[in-house]
């Protein structure tokens, strides 16, 4: 199945890839998408957040930490990760959401409503 992204979840997407490869993670996760979104400064998540009038930063350097401790390549090999299996129900949920919507193509909204539907620390 190919996936219909905007462009800004594509821009996500491979930020969450990329860092993830920096990093010599093994996998890619949901937090490391989380992450890539959070970052954006003039991203959705970030507008939401100050909508709210929440600062980012501390959820971010709490996503670091945790991604710190994920699982990582041993010695000097890396290899590029694959995507986990909770980044593959996030997007799969997404794009559920998308189609619900009767919307063409897999946006930011989509993503944040996953993730709040999801409930769960993003920790766990």
């Amino acid at each position: 199945m190919e996936h219909k992204f905007t462009d800004a979840v594509g821009a996500a997407i491979q930020t969450a890839f990329s860092e993830a490869e920096e990093r010599k993670n093994t996998e890619v996760g949901d937090n490391h998408l989380l992450l890539s979104f959070l970052k954006e400064q003039d991203g959705y998540f970030s507008s939401i957040l100050h909508h709210l009038n929440l600062s980012p930063k501390s959820l971010i350097d709490s996503l670091q930490e945790e991604i710190n401790r994920s699982a990582k390549w041993a010695g000097g090999e890396t290899k590029q990760p694959a995507a986990s299996w909770s980044l593959q129900n996030r997007i799969k949920e997404a794009e559920a959401i998308a189609k619900a919507w009767k919307d063409d193509y897999t946006s930011s909204d989509h993503f944040l409503i996953s993730y709040w539907k999801g409930g769960s620390d993003p920790f766990n």
